[in-house]
């Protein structure tokens, strides 16, 4: 199922494509871990096709959940060239919220 509101379409060999102009969905190859320590760890992530305002909304990264903890800080690259760094602030029932950093 799409993420992000996303809508996808058969080609004509088969391949299911996201619809063009519409976000993309977490992709869990862009997400890496940097440094890990004493129960923490610092990702980054990196997407060639949505803005950060998509990235940074509540559950894009669900289908990381079972990895992500809360407090984890995520480095984040979208496709506009802009970064940001975001705290996971919560992490309940499978569904993750990152914040700004306070």
């Amino acid at each position: 199922m799409p993420r992000s509101g996303a809508q996808r379409r058969v080609s004509k060999h088969g391949a299911v494509r996201p619809t063009k102009g519409l976000p993309m969905a977490f992709q869990s190859r862009n997400l890496s871990v940097i440094a890990y320590a004493n129960g923490f760890t610092l990702w980054q992530y990196g997407s060639g096709s949505d803005a950060l305002a998509a990235i940074t909304a509540s559950g894009y990264f669900n289908e990381a959940a079972p990895m992500l903890r809360v407090a984890d800080l995520i480095v984040i690259g979208d496709s506009a060239g802009s970064a940001g760094i975001r705290r996971v602030a919560t992490n309940a029932g499978g569904t993750v919220t990152v914040a700004a950093m306070a």
